[in-house]
């Protein structure tokens, strides 16, 4: 897939386990503009969250909002 087509295209991913987590990254780094949503409690997703955070990757726990 030709990466620049990535760029600056807002993309949610749903899920914030090891595979979200991953492709939010590998998206982000190919200039995404990218939305983690899971609807997991925030406390049992804390690792991923903290994960989320450091990349600077804004994301939702709890629920799917419409920012979906």
């Amino acid at each position: 897939m030709e990466t620049s087509l990535l760029r600056n295209k807002k993309i949610s991913v749903i899920g914030a386990a090891r595979s979200g987590i991953g492709v939010s990254r590998l998206l982000k780094q190919n200039g995404a503009q990218v939305f983690v949503s899971d609807q997991g409690n925030a406390s049992k997703l804390s690792k991923s969250i903290s994960e989320l955070q450091e990349e600077n990757i804004p994301f939702e726990a709890g629920s799917h909002s419409e920012r979906v």
